[in-house]
This record gives C-alpha cells, sequence and structure tokens, in this order.
C-alpha cells in the first residue's frame, strides 16, 4: 500500500490482516528497491533498528525478511559492519 510521505513523495507500507507476511511484505519491498537500482551493488541496507522504525514492525521480523534476501543472494552480510546489497555477480538462488 502506498501511503502519502513527506514532501508529496509516496512510500510503501505493511499491510496488516493481509494472509502474506510481515516479513515476505518487507522482502518484496527491498527487493523492488534492488531489482530497480534504488538500492545499488555494494550500498548498505538501513539498520534493522532503523527498518523496523520505518516499517513499523518488529527487529525480529526485519531479520527474517533480510534471511530471506541472503538466501536468494540479494544482500550479503558483513559482521560488525552491516547488509549489503550484493554484487550482480553474485548469483542468485531460485
Amino acid at each position: 500500500m502506498w501511503r502519502q510521505g513527506k514532501a508529496g513523495y509516496h512510500r510503501v507500507v505493511i499491510i496488516r490482516d493481509t494472509p502474506v507476511p510481515p516479513y515476505r511484505q518487507l522482502a518484496a519491498i527491498i527487493r523492488g528497491q534492488i531489482e530497480s537500482g534504488e538500492l545499488a551493488p555494494g550500498q548498505k541496507l538501513p539498520s534493522v533498528i532503523t527498518l523496523a522504525a520505518d516499517y513499523q514492525i518488529a527487529v525480529p521480523t526485519v531479520r527474517k525478511a533480510i534471511s530471506v534476501l541472503k538466501a536468494e543472494g540479494l544482500v550479503t552480510g558483513v559482521a560488525g559492519y552491516g547488509t549489503f546489497v550484493a554484487n550482480s555477480e553474485t548469483p542468485r538462488q531460485p
């Protein structure tokens, strides 16, 4: 769902009470940002705390969404530094 944001911009929000769990919705949102180029290869994702606050979901839900994206090969985690968009040469898991 799109909601009015700052300065007239729209942003995607997590929809409650749907068959699609919030972690899958967030994974789809981030996947779309990666595929559209909004998030570039090598770019750092916002922290799990920031994503949780932005999308009004729990931190473990964000971690689960990121785990899905890691399994797909779209992002990589670097201990102590954060989560980054994988390079385009990185093979994706189906």
